[in-house]
C-alpha cells in the first residue's frame, strides 16, 4: 500500500511539472536547456536547518545563466500527503558562468520520518549568450531521501530464553524485559509487536522438525512508546504446561518502519534444578548401593559366615582337648580367625587365607580324630580287663574295692561321649594303673590272710606244702602272669585250705557309704574381681571355702569344661578375644558326690593392639565414607551436566533416563568405579 502511495505521488508530480512547462512555454518564455544536480539528495544524519542542502542550476555550455527567483511549488511526503510549501526555504546564487547555486533549507519537525520527498522547484531567470538573451521560468523535480529507521534490539536473533517449572506438574511462566532503540533521528511515535505461535521443535533421526503447538503463550506489550528514540518492553511467557524446545518470531513494526522487523526467537522449558538434582542423586545412591551389596557387602558375609563356621568349629575342638600342643594349636587358630574377622571391612580377604585356615583346622580334626580312635580302643580294652578282674578276684573282693574304678571309668566314658578324647585317653590310661593296684592290693591282701589260714595247719607237711604253693602264687603274680590264672590260682589254693580245715571262707564285707558335708564356697578372679584383664594376659580363677576330698574339678566358661588339678582350686587361662563370659566350677569328690559353683560374669577387654587396630579399622572406615561421600557428589555432579544442563529437562523421559545413568554408575563414571575399586583391593 505504502509503495502504491509512492507511485500515485511520483505520477502526480511528474504531471505537474509537464503542466507548469506548458505553461510558461505558452506564456511566451523561451525554453532554455536548464537542468539541476544532483536531482536526489540524502538526508544528513541530523537535521540542522543552519546546514543547508545546495542544488547546482546549469545551462549547458552558455557562458552566462542569471537567476531571478527561486519557489518551492510543492511538497509531497512519503505516504502520498501535500506537504506545506513553508517546509522547505530556498535562496540562490548566481556567478559570472553558466553555473548558480540554490541552497535549501529544511524544517526538521516536517521531516522526521524515513521515505522520499518529491519537491517541485520553480526556477525564474535569464539565460545570456554571445548573441541574446532569453528569459525562462522553468519547474524541475528534487527527490529528499530520509533514511529508513535503524531499530535496535536488545532481544537478539535466535535468542534463547530458558522457562523453569518450580514443580514437573506446574506450567512454566516468565517476563523479560528488552528494550528499542532508534538510529537516524527518525521520527517514531510507537512500535507495534506481535509474537507468532509457538512451535514445538521435535528432533527424530537425527532431524530436526517444528510442529504446531496448542500449548504455551508469548505475550508482549504493544504499543511501546519511543521517549526519544528509546522505549522498553515486556514479553510475558505463559502456558507452557511441558518440557521441550520450542520456536517463534516477534515482529516489530511502526510508521518509523519501512517493513517490519522479524526476530525469531527460541524458548527452551525445563524443570528447576533441583528436582532432577535429586532424581540423579537418588539413582547414584541406589546404584552405589546395590552395586556395594554385590561387589563388597555380599562377599563381606560370606567370608563372616565362613568365618563363624571355621571358629565353631575351632570352639568345639576347644572344649574337647586338653593336651598342651592341641591347645597351642586352637589358640593360634582363634587369633588367626579373630584377626580376619576384625580386617574383613578393610583388608581384602580372599578365599586363599580361608581355604589355608580350613586346611589347619582339618589338620587339627584329624589328629583329634586318631587321638580319638586311641581312646575308644583303651577304653574297650580297660573294661575288659575291669570285666576279666571282677570276674576272676569276685570272692576276694570289698565293697568299695572297685569305686573308684567305677568312678573313673564313668568319667572317661562321659569324656568320650562329649569327645574330649584327649582327657578320655589320659583318664583311661591312670584308671588302668589304678586297676593294677586294686588288682595288687586285693591279691597281697588275699595272699595275706592265706598265710594266716597257714599258720593254724599243724601237720608241718601239709604246712611245707601251702607254703610253697603260696610263694609260687606271689611270684607269679610279680612276674605279671594274667588276673585270670592269679585268681584261678587264688581260689584254688583257698579251696585246699578249706578243706585240711574249716575255718570261715573270705567274705566280702561291706562299708558304710561315706557322707558328704559341703560349705558354702565362691568363685573369685585374682586379683579379686578385677575389671582390669585384657586379652592375651593370664587370668587366675580360684574357689573360696574349703572342700574335702576334691577328686575332680572341671571349669566351664561357656565353650566347653576344662579340667582342673584335683589338688589344686585354682585354675589359670588366657582369653584371646574381648567381651563377656561367664565362670563355672563342677567339683566332684572322692566319696562320689558332685557341686556346682558359681557362676560368675566377668568381662575381658581388647588388648593395647587391638584397641589401635580397631581406631585404625575405624580411621579407614571414615576416610572410605568420605571418599564414597565425595564420589557421589562427583557423580551427581557428572549426571547433572550430562542430562539437564542445555537441554529441556522435564519428561518422565527424562527422569527415567537421569534415574537409569545413576542406576548404572559403575560404566558412566569412571572416578567412581575406580573408588570402588580401592574400596574393595586395599590398594
Amino acid at each position: 500500500m505504502r509503495r502504491f502511495r509512492r507511485q500515485i505521488s511520483q505520477a502526480i508530480f511528474g504531471l505537474s511539472l509537464s503542466i507548469i512547462s506548458i505553461v510558461g512555454t505558452a506564456g511566451g518564455l523561451a525554453a532554455a536547456e536548464i537542468t539541476i544536480a544532483p536531482k536526489s539528495i540524502a538526508f544528513p544524519s541530523s537535521i540542522d536547518p543552519s546546514q543547508k542542502q545546495k542544488v547546482f542550476v546549469s545551462a549547458g555550455s552558455d557562458e552566462t545563466l542569471e537567476l531571478s527567483a527561486v519557489l518551492i511549488h510543492s511538497i509531497i511526503g512519503p505516504s502520498g500527503v501535500e506537504m506545506s510549501n513553508t517546509a522547505v526555504t530556498s535562496t540562490y546564487e548566481n556567478s559570472p558562468t553558466s553555473l548558480a547555486t540554490i541552497s535549501l533549507s529544511l524544517k526538521p519537525s516536517d521531516f522526521q520520518y524515513p521515505g522520499t520527498y518529491q519537491i517541485a522547484i520553480r526556477i525564474r531567470g535569464d539565460h545570456k549568450t554571445k548573441t541574446e538573451t532569453t528569459g525562462f521560468d522553468k519547474m524541475m523535480g528534487l527527490v529528499l531521501v530520509r533514511p529508513e529507521l535503524n531499530l535496535n534490539l536488545s532481544i537478539e536473533k535466535d535468542r534463547l530464553f530458558i522457562l523453569e517449572r518450580s514443580f514437573p506438574w506446574k506450567d512454566a511462566q516468565a517476563s523479560t524485559h528488552f528494550l528499542i532503540s532508534a538510529e537516524n533521528q527518525v521520527r517514531v511515535d510507537a512500535v507495534s509487536v506481535k509474537a507468532t505461535d509457538v512451535s514445538h521443535q521435535i528432533t527424530a533421526s537425527g532431524s530436526t522438525s517444528a510442529v504446531s503447538d496448542t500449548q504455551g503463550r508469548i505475550t508482549p506489550s504493544s504499543p511501546i512508546s519511543l521517549t526519544e528514540n528509546l522505549g522498553s518492553g515486556i514479553l510475558q511467557f505463559s502456558s507452557f504446561d511441558r518440557s521441550g524446545d520450542f520456536r517463534s518470531a516477534l515482529f516489530f513494526s511502526g510508521a518509523g518502519l519501512a517493513k517490519p522487523v522479524k526476530v525469531p526467537i527460541q524458548i527452551q522449558v525445563k524443570d528447576s534444578w533441583y528436582f532432577p538434582m535429586f532424581v540423579i542423586f537418588l539413582g547414584v545412591m541406589l546404584g552405589s548401593v546395590v552395586d556395594w551389596i554385590v561387589r563388597r557387602w555380599r562377599p563381606e558375609q560370606m567370608i563372616r559366615i565362613r568365618l563363624a563356621e571355621l571358629r565353631h568349629r575351632v570352639e568345639v575342638f576347644a572344649t574337647i582337648v586338653d593336651t598342651h600342643q592341641n591347645t597351642q594349636t586352637i589358640r593360634n587358630l582363634l587369633n588367626q580367625i579373630w584377626k580376619l574377622e576384625n580386617n574383613v571391612e578393610i583388608l581384602n580377604v580372599t578365599d586363599a587365607d580361608i581355604t589355608a585356615l580350613d586346611l589347619a583346622i582339618n589338620d587339627l580334626q584329624a589328629v583329634l580324630v586318631e587321638t580319638q580312635n586311641k581312646a575308644n580302643l583303651a577304653h574297650e580294652t580297660l573294661e575288659r580287663d575291669i570285666n576279666t578282674a571282677k570276674r576272676s578276684l569276685t570272692q576276694f573282693l570289698e565293697p568299695d574295692d572297685f569305686d573308684d574304678i567305677e568312678v573313673a571309668t564313668r568319667r572317661s566314658n562321659q569324656l568320650l561321649i562329649v569327645g574330649r578324647s584327649d582327657a578320655a585317653l589320659k583318664e583311661i590310661q591312670q584308671t588302668d594303673l589304678l586297676l593294677r593296684d586294686v588288682q595288687k592290693t586285693v591279691v597281697e591282701r588275699t595272699l595275706t590272710k592265706l598265710a594266716t589260714l597257714l599258720e593254724n595247719i599243724q601237720e608241718e607237711t601239709i604246712k611245707v606244702q601251702f607254703t610253697s604253693r603260696l610263694k609260687a602264687l606271689s611270684d607269679s603274680f610279680v612276674q605279671t602272669m594274667s588276673i585270670a590264672d592269679i585268681g584261678q590260682k587264688l581260689i584254688s589254693l583257698e579251696q585246699d585250705l578249706i578243706n585240711v580245715q574249716s575255718p570261715s571262707p573270705l567274705r566280702a564285707h561291706a562299708s558304710s557309704p561315706k557322707s558328704l558335708t559341703q560349705e558354702p564356697v565362691t568363685i573369685l578372679m585374682l586379683p579379686e574381681n578385677s575389671a582390669q584383664h585384657r586379652v592375651n594376659e593370664p587370668v587366675t580363677f580360684a574357689i573360696s571355702g574349703t572342700i574335702p576330698d576334691i577328686k575332680t574339678i572341671t571349669w566351664n566358661f561357656g565353650s566347653g569344661g576344662v579340667p582342673g588339678d584335683g589338688a589344686s582350686n585354682s585354675l589359670v587361662r588366657t582369653f584371646i578375644t574381648p567381651g563377656f563370659y561367664s565362670a563355672r566350677a563342677e567339683i566332684e569328690l572322692v566319696g562320689g558326690g558332685v557341686c556346682s559353683v558359681g557362676p560368675i560374669a566377668f568381662m575381658i577387654k581388647a588388648s593395647e593392639n587391638q584397641n589401635k587396630l580397631a581406631a585404625a579399622a575405624r580411621r579407614i572406615r571414615g576416610s572410605d565414607s568420605i571418599i564414597i561421600l565425595f564420589s557421589l557428589i562427583a557423580a551427581t555432579g557428572v549426571g547433572f551436566i550430562a542430562n539437564y544442563s542445555d537441554k529441556p529437562f522435564g519428561s518422565f523421559e527424562d527422569y527415567l533416563i537421569a534415574f537409569l545413568w545413576g542406576f548404572g554408575i559403575e560404566k558412566t563414571v569412571r572416578g567412581f568405579s575406580a573408588t570402588f575399586n580401592v574400596l574393595n583391593t586395599g590398594k
